[in-house]
């Protein structure tokens, strides 16, 4: 399953799988095998206003992969938030790390 995480912009395709919030994202990871995730950053309206502290956002489930590996599993972000950008780079790192086994 190819899993696109966005509550604004569509997936490129009808061969994703489209969730708008850090907690289904989650919840498909753990009951579905998915091969492809793409994230934006900014999943609710106060992220978009720098209010990242909810534990909701795109990093959040970075985060969440890092912290339970999926071997294989290919790991994109979309955002194009400049101010989480980095963030989510540092995260994506980590994520890919974890899965990857290294």
């Amino acid at each position: 399953m190819f899993l696109w995480v966005d509550d604004f912009s569509r997936p490129p395709s009808d061969d994703w799988c489209w969730v708008t919030s850090s907690d289904d994202a989650i919840r498909i990871l753990e009951k579905s095998e998915v091969s492809v995730i793409s994230l934006d950053h900014n999943l609710r309206d106060a992220h978009y206003l720098g209010n990242w502290k909810d534990g909701c956002t795109g990093y959040d489930v970075l985060m969440w992969i890092h912290a339970h590996p999926i071997p294989g599993l290919d790991i994109r972000v979309h955002s194009i938030d400049i101010a989480s950008s980095g963030r989510m780079m540092r995260a994506l790192k980590l994520a890919k790390s974890a899965s990857n086994g290294n």
